[in-house]
């Protein structure tokens, strides 16, 4: 089927900065014409179409209701377009990588040990992104994306990194100072530092699955601290505000370093894994490639 014609790109992108500026004269400055300029745009994109877009009111002019869907196609079209431009600025750049990550995740466990990444590919170089905020499905401005659970699937290519563990840390001091950490009955009695994982993760454990697994179900967990990050309840816990459930991957480090104690050999596996992102083309990059090989071995460590 043969498609029609498509109105100018000048009208086009006219009409889409007005719908969203809703203002001849922002659009004006925008493009740097004249308002007249923009008007004109307007009317000729509305003879393209065959379709009245805008109304006029008085001295003001406005999207007609009907023509807010229309609108809202275009944006999605010049954004892929904006996109797709940040793409071809960030290959002409000497960034080689531009990794994407969820705070903690990157915090904790990427960065620690990205340095043995490096050590092998001292020319690479690598831009780092935490950010909770899920990247456009193409990645077309980022090589990879690590993320949890069901958001790997919504890229072009995924690989699973590993399923973490969770189990009770505190520092050295702490449980000097209050020896019944060691048991679960005794971590009632404590401060226990929760983190909140937000709306798209309620599924993750807490400490009411923890309790609940090792057998305490009926007494309510003394919470004294609330964090957005896993990585903030961790730093609480070596500060001696309390006891935190610490991810396997993300405490190794601190445990090594003699800053928080391990106070039980029981794990609580999560119910998701974590996953490698990319999308396509990203592995013509030979660098892409090695990273993903370095990190999908860094994660086998972990098991699955």
């Amino acid at each position: 089927m043969t498609r029609k014609a498509l109105p100018s790109l000048r009208a086009l992108q006219t009409f889409e900065i007005f719908g969203r500026t809703k203002s001849v004269s922002e659009t004006a400055r925008e493009l740097n014409v004249t308002s007249g300029a923009v008007s004109q745009q307007l009317k000729v994109l509305e003879e393209q179409t065959g379709f009245p877009l805008i109304t006029r009111r008085g001295r003001g002019v406005f999207l007609r209701p009907e023509a807010k869907t229309y609108h809202q196609f275009l944006s999605e079209g010049f954004d892929a377009l904006h996109q797709a431009q940040s793409y071809l600025e960030r290959i002409q750049q000497n960034t080689n990588l531009s990794i994407s990550a969820l705070p903690s995740l990157l915090s904790k466990w990427l960065y620690p040990i990205l340095g043995d990444f490096q050590q092998f590919h001292p020319d690479v170089s690598i831009r780092l992104d935490s950010t909770h905020q899920e990247p456009d499905r193409h990645l077309l401005t980022t090589t990879f994306r690590l993320t949890y659970g069901s958001a790997g699937s919504r890229f072009p290519f995924y690989r699973e990194l590993y399923t973490d563990t969770l189990f009770p840390v505190c520092s050295p001091s702490f449980a000097e100072a209050a020896p019944e950490v060691w048991t679960a009955e005794g971590l009632l009695k404590q401060p226990l530092l929760r983190t909140d994982w937000g709306p798209a993760h309620r599924s993750l454990p807490d400490w009411d699955d923890w309790l609940e697994f090792c057998g305490v179900s009926e007494a309510a967990p003394k919470e004294v601290g609330v964090f957005s990050l896993s990585s903030l309840a961790l730093e609480a816990a070596i500060e001696g505000k309390g006891v935190a459930l610490a991810q396997t991957s993300f405490v190794e480090r601190d445990l090594q370093m003699g800053k928080l104690l391990r106070l039980s050999q029981s794990e609580l596996k999560l119910p998701h894994p974590y996953f490698v992102c990319w999308g396509e083309g990203a592995l013509q990059d030979p660098a892409a490639k090695s990273f993903l090989d370095w990190v999908l071995t860094a994660g086998r460590r972990y098991g699955r």
